[in-house]
């Protein structure tokens, strides 16, 4: 039976990143301009015993207007924030994707923040 404390999903980031000990990295998107171009992040998750994995990603649907995801392997992706159908009185947009290892059933879910502001 796999445990998920002893084997927890890892995370690596690549471009902008939170990462805190005591908590899960954070998607950050800083510094957005309405209208602007759009931005991507990409990670990969791996298993802390090194066993392979099959990721699939749930993108809440308040946050599905501004944002996707693309699989880039087994498991690595690609989420793309677009800023196309922002409002302009909005600041900030944050949300939680859930991330799950297929094989092993382990979920985690990882914050999303986006700053943004002015115009492009």
């Amino acid at each position: 039976i796999w445990n998920k404390r002893c084997l927890p999903l890892t995370f690596t980031f690549e471009n902008e990143m939170i990462h805190l000990k005591t908590s899960l990295p954070v998607l950050l998107f800083p510094r957005l301009t309405f209208g602007g171009k759009k931005k991507r992040l990409s990670f990969t998750v791996t298993r802390s015993d090194n066993n392979r994995v099959e990721t699939s990603i749930s993108i809440p649907e308040d946050l599905t207007r501004y944002v996707t995801g693309r699989k880039l392997r087994e498991n690595q992706w690609e989420i793309e924030f677009d800023t196309a159908k922002v409002d302009e009185k909005i600041s900030h947009i944050s949300g939680m994707i859930k991330i799950k290892d297929e094989l092993s059933n382990i979920e985690e879910q990882i914050p999303l923040i986006a700053e943004i502001g002015g115009n492009k």
